[in-house]
């Protein structure tokens, strides 16, 4: 099955839905009966609080209804437990309403009370919810920060269902992510405590989640077996959410499967229950679904009809995902019916949405290769204890064995033994002290492969997705451009050949800025260079881009420093050229100087720009990092990223000092 572009929001209504998995295994007319005056108050707080979570998979306003109820009944008794369920089940409610930020501000209101309370499955549910919101917000770091913080919780509290639910909903979120190594880890885990458990809507959830990965790998049978088993438990269960999520899933399976007819009885049934439930988000994925069934099967008409009907919920969606996806759909629609300035128009939009899904998709890519570093990283860690640990238990045996013999010759040949045991003591230290050199060596060692291995993959995994775009982007133009020629719009032709160009030449750009990165450790021939001769070879490259910007670049006595000629004209090129395109300033100014402070030389090259937030210090010298849009500042995010790499051939290092509005002074450190 094809990536599910809108399955965040699935996931996060499902984490919602599982927060408490008590209220699943429990009839709502038998949780009413808790309600009554005969009942403790902590038997009816628990009871309000699982109607309104069961209700979240039901129906919202009778969800919201109970959520009130739980608050004032909570406030009444002044139970502090109680007041942090309902505002619990008030994150719920506008997480499916999607008033994301209002719902986090609520969910720190909740952890606030919980967190004095000496209640470890309430701190789970709080810290669930608050992965959830962070998933709506596309924020996988934070969400899966969370979601292991509640699976913490989880472990220690009284409530064994929710550990699988926990550990299912991150197998799902690296599903998402589309990282399959961590997705199959937790999903099988989870299945493992599911196989022991009677409830049906823990095992629903999960069975559901092994279908979408099997889907994922290309298993399509696998895939198909596990996900009409998920509905059937939904159905059995009277979970309308759940099923209805299944019937999604399912028409998508068989879309690729090219089985269109069955996909879209499953895409109705799947739109009639969302309908009933009033979840507008996925009557609006199940609408794009169908979309995209009536494009794959040439029917145009029926494809612009029916994006037409649900233009208002796509403009009420958040999700660029969603949005670039129904403007690619009506794009290509317009363009087979013949209508080529409708089609450009949409397909302006698609390419103005598709920008933002690229960087969501750079951050999980990320993220992804952060977990497996991170793993591997802890493999290595175990692996060297295990050996330490064999080596220590060795020595102890060996000096059981010596202390033995010692006592059975100790009056004949205490003497010789004393002065024996003193030299090997003295040999044992020196070498423990090598092995310890030798250990510490290969973890250097084995950090810098990592690192090196990190990096890598980062590097061929964006730069192919970076040239990727451009491509596509030429080919959609050049499409519309052909055709515009055979009608003779020539405004039309003009737009398309200006957008060719245009990313033609961004191509151009990343594939220099990817081939000076490469070159920096191949420049490794390290000579005296003077900083004033390669500064005046700079700014000769750069003669083009200062008679259009007119900088005034001031520029104090350089020292002549050992190192790559070439990688100190990259470093003051990007620097320079760094200064003149972030800038908004009527007349840009750049100074650049150098002193000397202890062992060190410290370059400084300071601009008058936009200037760079706090909080993004460490990051603006990642690989690919960009902190604005394309369409404000074009750019592929390598260039301070090659600064910081050629810092460092010089065993050196990069300071930055800046702040919105304030322009930025960036400070290179060289050993002298």
């Amino acid at each position: 099955m094809r990536k599910f572009q809108g399955l965040h929001l699935l996931i996060t209504l499902f984490i919602l839905g599982s927060l408490n998995t008590y209220a699943q295994t429990k009839d709502i007319s038998v949780l009413l009966k808790k309600l009554g005056p005969e009942n403790t108050d902590s038997i009816r707080i628990k009871a309000l609080a699982d109607i309104g979570l069961r209700y979240l998979q039901l129906d919202l306003d009778s969800a919201y209804y109970y959520q009130q109820e739980l608050s004032k009944f909570a406030t009444e008794i002044k139970s502090q437990k109680g007041i942090a369920l309902s505002l619990n089940l008030k994150v719920g409610y506008l997480a499916h309403k999607r008033k994301l930020s209002e719902a986090l501000e609520i969910n720190r209101e909740a952890w606030s009370i919980a967190e004095p309370l000496d209640d470890n499955d309430l701190k789970s549910l709080i810290y669930n919810s608050e992965g959830m919101v962070y998933h709506s917000m596309n924020d996988s770091p934070r969400c899966i920060a969370a979601m292991i913080k509640a699976l913490e919780y989880a472990k220690k509290g009284k409530d064994k269902h929710r550990v699988p639910i926990i550990i299912g909903n991150l197998g799902f979120t690296h599903l998402q992510n589309n990282n399959l190594e961590l997705a199959s880890h937790y999903l099988e885990e989870a299945k493992s405590y599911a196989d022991t458990m009677q409830n049906i809507r823990v095992k629903s959830f999960l069975i559901r989640n092994l279908g979408l990965l099997n889907s994922q790998k290309g298993l399509h049978d696998e895939a198909e077996k596990y996900l009409l088993e998920a509905k059937e438990l939904s159905h059995k269960s009277n979970d309308r959410f759940n099923e209805a999520y299944s019937f999604l899933c399912l028409g998508q399976l068989y879309v690729d499967q090219k089985k269109y007819t069955t996909a879209n009885k499953n895409f109705e049934k799947a739109l009639n229950l969302f309908q009933k439930l009033g979840n507008v988000e996925h009557q609006t994925e199940t609408y794009i679904s169908i979309i995209k069934t009536h494009n794959a099967t040439g029917n145009y008409d029926e494809t612009i009809k029916q994006a037409l009907e649900v233009s208002s919920l796509i403009s009420s969606n958040k999700s660029t995902d969603i949005k670039a996806q129904y403007y690619e759909e009506l794009a290509h629609a317009y363009s087979k019916k013949g209508e080529y300035k409708k089609a450009y128009s949409f397909h302006k939009k698609y390419k103005n949405w598709a920008d933002s899904v690229y960087t969501i998709q750079k951050a999980n890519k990320t993220l992804e290769l952060e977990s497996k570093h991170q793993l591997e990283k802890k493999e290595l860690i175990i692996k060297q204890l295990n050996i330490e640990k064999e080596s220590i238990e060795k020595e102890r045996k060996l000096i059981l064995l010596i202390s033995i013999l010692s006592l059975a010759f100790i009056i004949i040949s205490g003497l010789y033994l004393w002065t024996n045991f003193r030299a090997n003591k003295n040999r044992s230290a020196e070498l423990e002290k090598e092995v310890n050199k030798r250990t510490t060596e290969l973890k250097n060692s084995n950090k810098k492969l990592l690192a090196s291995n990190n990096e890598l993959e980062r590097f061929a995994y964006i730069t192919s997705h970076d040239l990727k775009e451009p491509l596509r982007n030429i080919h959609g133009f050049s499409d519309l451009a052909q055709r515009a020629a055979n009608t003779n719009d020539k405004n039309q032709l003009n737009n398309s050949l200006q957008f060719i160009k245009s990313n033609a030449a961004q191509m151009n750009s990343l594939i220099e800025d990817v081939l000076n990165y490469s070159k920096i450790k191949m420049h490794q021939e390290y000579e005296i260079n003077d900083l004033n001769s390669v500064i005046q070879k700079v700014n000769e490259s750069l003669r083009y881009l200062y008679q259009e910007k007119k900088p005034i670049i001031n520029i104090s006595k350089l020292p002549k420093l050992k190192g790559s000629q070439f990688q100190f004209f990259q470093l003051f090129k990007n620097l320079i050229e760094n200064g003149i395109k972030y800038n908004k300033s009527e007349q840009i100014i750049i100074h650049i100087n150098a002193e000397e402070k202890d062992d060190k030389h410290l370059i400084r090259v300071k601009d008058n720009g936009i200037g760079i937030a706090a909080k993004y210090h460490e990051q603006v010298f990642t690989m690919f990092k960009r902190l604005h849009s394309k369409s404000e500042y074009r750019g592929t995010g390598l260039g301070l990223a090659t600064v910081k790499k050629i810092a460092e051939n010089l065993n050196g290092d990069i300071l930055i000092k800046s702040d919105i509005g304030q322009g930025s002074e960036f400070i290179i450190s060289i050993p002298k």
